[in-house]
């Protein structure tokens, strides 16, 4: 079996054509017993509502699942900016709890929706090898 690292993280540059305009995470991904991650993305706000993010979280899943077999992806959201919730609903994830207090940003501890996709062809075989 190949040893991994118990949490790693991804980044993949987002290019809709030739200008990089974001980019997309796969974040404390765990292999073993969780075979899970985090997903994240940020999109240049110049490109906004041309589909870009809502896009970054049908690629992330379509990587972490046949690329790296994981079991399952969950998306965090301020509860206050319904463009993100968009964007990780119409990414197949599905709202699974809310967790007050859950990242510091911009200062004080926010209360995020915490959303998640898991993968439904997932086969119970061992992860596959690091990119």
């Amino acid at each position: 079996m190949d040893e991994k690292p118990a949490d790693t993280s991804f980044m993949y540059p987002v290019f809709p054509g030739t200008t990089l305009v974001g980019r997309a995470y796969l974040n404390s991904v765990f292999w073993e017993a969780f075979q899970s991650a985090k997903i994240a993305y940020a999109v240049d706000r110049r490109f906004a509502r041309r589909g870009i993010a809502t896009a970054s979280p049908r690629e992330l899943s379509r990587i972490a699942f046949t690329e790296q077999n994981l079991h399952c992806l969950q998306g965090e959201v301020l509860t206050d900016i319904a463009a993100s919730r968009h964007v990780v609903e119409n990414g197949g994830f599905n709202h699974c709890g809310t967790a007050p207090d859950y990242l510091r940003i911009d200062g004080p501890w926010q209360t995020h929706e915490l959303h998640q996709l898991p993968n439904s062809a997932w086969d119970g075989s061992p992860a596959n090898s690091l990119p």
